[in-house]
């Protein structure tokens, strides 16, 4: 079978995982399909924590996450798994006070993209399940990110921080230094 772009396909559709049974599968669609378990290590539960974005502002964000049962009584840190197709990055949160907001500000080494967001407790990840539609888009130091719902489900979406140039010009001087001009 030879697959070709329907005009409704857009460039980073499936570029997304997608969760079935306790399995998170990677798609890549290029002329064939294939749908690959990457995650095979990983045990995904069928259950959700209800999550709600209390905050976001520069380099960091606030969620207040419901954690009945999947979180050691006492626990300080928490950690988040971001998925995107075929990568995964963790993102360490810490307790604010003894209730259940927890702020994450370090997040520089996750790439730009679409980035689905699970729950990391006791060797098993959790789907958020996001309660408000949040879609504030605010900086950090290296992206413009978003929390996004979809399927209300929290995911973050990353751009890295762009400019448009409308003419460029590069020059190399004498003393090795390079001159560069834009507009």
């Amino acid at each position: 079978m030879w697959i070709t772009e329907h005009e409704i396909y857009e460039v980073d559709d499936f570029k997304e995982g997608i969760l079935i049974g306790q399995k998170i599968l990677s798609i890549k669609v290029k002329r064939n399909i294939i749908i690959e378990n990457h995650y095979a290590g990983f045990h995904f539960m069928n259950t959700s924590i209800s999550t709600i974005v209390e905050s976001v502002k520069y380099n960091a964000f606030t969620l207040s996450i419901r954690l009945p049962y999947v979180l050691k009584e006492g626990s300080r840190d928490i950690e988040l798994y971001g998925f995107n197709n075929f990568q995964f990055r963790i993102l360490k949160g810490k307790r604010l006070d003894e209730g259940s907001l927890f702020v994450f500000d370090e997040f520089s080494e996750m790439a730009a993209g679409l980035w689905r967001m699970f729950l990391y407790a006791d060797h098993k990840l959790y789907s958020l399940y996001l309660e408000n539609d949040f879609t504030e888009s605010v900086s950090s130091y290296h992206h413009q990110f978003k929390i996004l719902c979809r399927e209300s489900y929290l995911y973050l979406e990353l751009q890295p921080h762009t400019m448009e140039i409308d003419f460029i010009s590069i020059e190399e001087k004498q003393n090795s230094e390079i001159l560069f001009r834009f507009h």
